[in-house]
This record gives structure tokens, sequence and C-alpha cells, in this order.
């Protein structure tokens, strides 16, 4: 003979309250791992976080403009330093011609940009548009003169975003800017 056992009001309640709050704790997990700009920056300051391997690791993408003559020790070109206006490729946007300076898939974050500001033969910069496309979209979300979103601080201030000292002849400095920019699918840098 079989007893069906019915499950009493009270333990609906609680078999209702447990199932929220497992998913709960599971949403929270997933929320942990997602990796936001208040993540990054809690992460910048955190002594005991830049002291531990990241979980999940993560890898270095690094592009630069570095002069492509300079192949291998040794040969005549090895301190080539002709490091500016090497790009990925250039690609035409509405018209404009952009300079693709970063180009990468996956999630990630820029974490660091850093530029020096002098024009060919150490002339004037030209000071031309940074754009930063995130996730597919086909505007970019950050877009501006290079030299205020870098050292001016228009998208954050200092220390995250400054040149080095101003006693340095302006057009030997270089620029930085430490505002971690996340993306989860792909991002891409023009000039």
């Amino acid at each position: 003979m079989h007893h069906k056992k019915i499950l009493s009001g009270s333990q609906i309640v609680l078999v209702g309250l447990f199932a929220i709050h497992i998913m709960t704790c599971w949403a929270s997990a997933a929320e942990s791992e997602t990796i936001t700009l208040k993540s990054l920056l809690e992460e910048m300051v955190n002594r005991d976080s830049i002291a531990r391997l990241p979980k999940p690791a993560y890898t270095c993408r690094q592009f630069s403009s570095y002069d492509r003559n300079s192949t291998e020790p040794g040969s005549p070109t090895w301190w080539a330093n002709w490091d500016r206006s090497y790009f990925v490729r250039v690609e035409n946007n509405n018209g404009r011609k952009e300079h693709v300076m970063m180009d990468t898939a996956g999630p990630g974050a820029v974490v660091r940009i850093w530029a020096t500001w002098h024009g060919p033969g150490g002339g004037q910069f030209s000071n031309g548009t940074l754009r930063f496309y995130l996730d597919g979209n086909p505007k970019p979300v950050i877009e501006g003169p290079t030299e205020d979103l870098i050292s001016k601080g228009q998208l954050v201030a200092a220390p995250l975003s400054e040149g080095v000292s101003p006693e340095t002849p302006y057009k030997h400095r270089g620029h930085n800017l430490y505002l971690p920019i996340p993306y989860a699918r792909h991002c891409k840098i023009t000039y």
C-alpha cells in the first residue's frame, strides 16, 4: 500500500525559502565573479588582493606602437626607435579614417594606457580623437581628445589620470591613464 506524503503549509514555505536561499547564494557567487569597474577599482587598493594570484586567472595582452623594424638582437635594426604611427590597421568608419590601436576579443579590461606627446621629429602633438568601442557597440562608449582622456582628467581625476612631473619638458613627458575599463566580449580602441 502506497502512502502519499503531503507537505503541510509550513513545510512548503520552508522548502520555498530554502530554494530561494540556494538561488540567492548561486546568484551572489555568480555576481562576485563578474568583473566590474567597481571590482577593478577595489582590487587596485586591496593589499591582500594585490598579493595573491587572481581567481579566475587572467592573461595579459599588450598592444604597442613599437618600431616593427626592431626584429632580433644583433640585427642592424635592433635599436630602431621610430615607435609611433604603427597601428593594427586603418579602418574607414562613417567616412572617417580611424587607426586601430587595439582590437581584442573575449572578456577583459584595459588597465593602463601610457603615451608620449610629440609629433614627427619632436614636433607638435596632433591630439587626435581616441575612441573605445566595447562589446560590439558600433558607437564609441568613450570618445574625446587623447590628451583630455589620458592625462587631463576628462574621464577621471589624478592619480588615475595624469602625466609625469610638470618639471619634465612637455615633449618628453609620458602620460598615464590607470582607470580600468572593463569589457565583456570585445574591445577596440582607435585614434
